[in-house]
């Protein structure tokens, strides 16, 4: 399970690591304007993750303070949850009839939540409420509506990029990579070659330098979608895709040996068993015990989600970088993964008006902006995006001036440049996940042919749906 599995776990812990020690504890937030109009005590629930460090937790908790300061018979009952157990305890507590009135899609749970049927419909008391829904990052609504339903309040939204060393590549006498997503003269053959061309010494632990780690991303579709094509979808890519819409993933639409993904896949798995240009999953598990790969200046260039920044910043690295798109694909496809989190409310709540305004309090005006702060996440509020941005032109190493940022972070989250990464849109996701790495295991240690290999995936990911379906 190490190389795809391992990759995505690592990544979830040095987030974590970052975000507990990075920034200082928030203030309290500026009070939210009018007060309750119902004079009975009422007591909301919120369920958040237990497991995000104490400056979140000091965020929580002004939080807390704030909204009840501002409405004094509102009590807000906080239950903690690690993030193994989130999505199932948010389940049990909602068969018991005693669903939290507010919680978050911190755990991939936005597909499950959607397809138990826990999710309020958001659209009425957002117009109640006259929030500006384009206060938002478009893509960050469109990732949390339904057939016209709102299903939540975005607090991050966040691209996946390619990361790269500047010095290495100055050193190699390269060109860097663009940071316009219109380029097409950068495309995944160009990446390649510059990979070969920054690779050396791989032979000699301790000096080995690699051109490029691509991780494959979720189900593979970090590099399928670049092929323009995705698992769950007959053809094209995961707009095509009904799984992506219901959070539900069929038995009967699974096309992992289709021969775009199957392409995909075996251009992923030569990087390392062929080229040569990515570390073996044994040097990655060695770099990454380090910290994020392209943290130990051994790595060319890295594809990965914008909250390595936050990874970056704590490691203070000795080398210049910067951030460029997604390459173009051998269709023509620079499609990146999106990654949206954010509050959503209960079905089953008896206080809805109440614990939407709660929502709202926490996802603007200051809250929002102490808890961008805190987590490093890019913020889903737009008001909010300039200030990130030059916190990240000002960060320790960073070639790239502002401007440039913005291209290649903002161009990234602008309308079909990219799509949510199916962690956050598929029900029953870390079995999923589980199935897709045990079975490309030996794929990507070149023990097993990419065709076996996909049809094996095809076969083993139908069995699993199956048996999540009984």
């Amino acid at each position: 399970m190490l190389h795809n599995g391992w990759r995505r776990r690592a990544a979830g812990v040095l987030t974590a690591v970052a975000m507990a020690a990075a920034g200082c504890g928030p203030a309290a937030s500026t009070a939210a304007k009018g007060s309750t109009a119902s004079a009975a005590p009422v007591t909301l629930t919120w369920l958040v993750r237990s497991d995000m460090g104490a400056n979140i937790t000091k965020w929580e908790n002004d939080v807390v303070t704030g909204f009840e300061k501002a409405n004094p018979n509102v009590h807000i009952t906080v239950i903690g949850e690690p993030w193994a157990g989130y999505n199932a305890k948010l389940l049990a507590l909602t068969a018991a009839g005693t669903p939290p009135d507010v919680y978050a899609t911190f755990a991939a749970g936005f597909g499950t939540f959607l397809a138990h049927g826990t999710l309020a419909d958001l659209n009425s008391y957002a117009k109640g409420a006259n929030l500006n829904l384009k206060e938002f990052q478009s893509s960050a609504i469109a990732a949390l509506t339904r057939n016209g339903r709102l299903y939540g309040l975005p607090f991050d939204n966040m691209p996946s990029l390619i990361f790269y060393n500047k010095t290495l590549f100055d050193q190699a006498h390269l060109p860097l990579p663009p940071t316009s997503w219109q380029d097409k003269n950068w495309t995944t053959s160009i990446m390649l070659a510059d990979a070969k061309a920054l690779t050396k010494n791989t032979t000699q632990p301790g000096k080995a330098v690699w051109g490029l780690n691509f991780p494959p991303g979720q189900m593979g579709t970090a590099v399928s979608w670049v092929w323009g094509c995705d698992p769950t979808a007959a053809s094209g890519g995961p707009q095509n895709s009904q799984a992506y819409l219901t959070g539900v993933m069929s038995a009967s639409q699974l096309f992992f040996n289709s021969p775009c993904y199957t392409a995909a896949m075996r251009w992923d798995k030569d990087l390392s068993v062929t080229e040569g240009v990515s570390p073996s999953v044994a040097s990655l598990t060695t770099l990454s015990q380090l910290g994020d790969p392209i943290t130990t200046g051994r790595i060319g260039m890295e594809q990965a989600g914008y909250w390595v920044f936050q990874n970056l910043f704590l490691a203070k690295p000795k080398f210049q970088w910067g951030v460029a798109p997604i390459p173009y694909g051998p269709t023509g496809s620079d499609l990146t993964q999106d990654w949206t989190d954010a509050w959503v409310m209960s079905s089953k709540s008896t206080h809805k008006s109440l614990a939407f305004k709660f929502m709202v309090y926490m996802s603007t005006g200051a809250s929002a902006k102490e808890f961008a702060q805190i987590t490093g996440f890019f913020p889903a509020l737009t008001s909010l995006e300039q200030t990130t941005l030059q916190a990240d032109a000002a960060a320790l190493g960073m070639s790239e001036n502002l401007s440039q940022l913005q291209s290649v972070i903002l161009g990234g989250l602008a309308k079909g440049q990219g799509f949510e990464a199916p962690g956050h849109t598929l029900a029953n996701w870390n079995q999923i996940n589980t199935t897709w790495a045990n079975t490309t295991d030996n794929l990507f240690i070149g023990k097993q042919t990419t065709g076996a290999a996909m049809a094996a995936l095809n076969q083993a990911m139908a069995t699993q749906l199956q048996s999540n379906a009984g």
